[in-house]
């Protein structure tokens, strides 16, 4: 009986691993549709409020939450300080120092950190072109982890499912 419950746990133990690697997948989704939502409220504030980018992260800030939160945080923060004495600057050490509390890849990373030139560089027309050619390849991003979250998903947890059981019949 102890075994039949040993085994049960190691079937459990299985479906939960690829459960957590799904999850994983769909944070990815997550994570960019913030950033996005993100991006659009700073082109907002760069267009009509006109405030300094600092001030404009750290609301944004307080707007969103988790991770993408940590992001405009850190970015607001850095700004002036640890080498970063440009909002350009503070934007990819902000973005460079979150990669590991977000689930993006090295594409998605690589096009967030391609606003960093622009960031407080160039006139206000100019950053809002940048932020909406970074929101539409955004949205292409958004569509591959889907698309992933969707094919890669299901094998994960069908996998975790027959791996669990695979070991609990190899131990049985």
């Amino acid at each position: 009986m102890l075994k039949l419950f040993g085994l049960g746990l190691i079937v459990i133990a299985g479906m939960l691993t690829g459960q957590l690697c799904f999850m994983q997948l769909e944070s990815r989704y997550r994570d960019l549709e913030s950033i996005r939502g993100g991006l659009r409220a700073l082109a907002t504030e760069i267009d009509y409020s006109r405030k300094p980018l600092p001030v404009a992260w750290r609301e944004l800030a307080e707007i969103h939450d988790g991770a993408v939160s940590g992001m405009f945080d850190r970015a607001a923060d850095l700004f002036g300080s640890e080498g970063a004495s440009t909002a350009g600057q503070a934007w990819a050490l902000s973005v460079r120092k979150c990669r590991e509390e977000l689930s993006l890849t090295a594409e998605d990373l690589r096009i967030l950190a391609s606003l960093g030139p622009t960031l407080g560089a160039s006139g206000g027309s100019d950053q809002i072109r940048h932020l909406q050619a970074v929101d539409e390849r955004l949205v292409g991003q958004m569509n591959e982890a889907r698309d992933d979250s969707r094919r890669r998903g299901r094998l994960f947890r069908s996998l975790g499912l027959l791996g669990g059981i695979l070991v609990a019949v190899v131990l049985a």
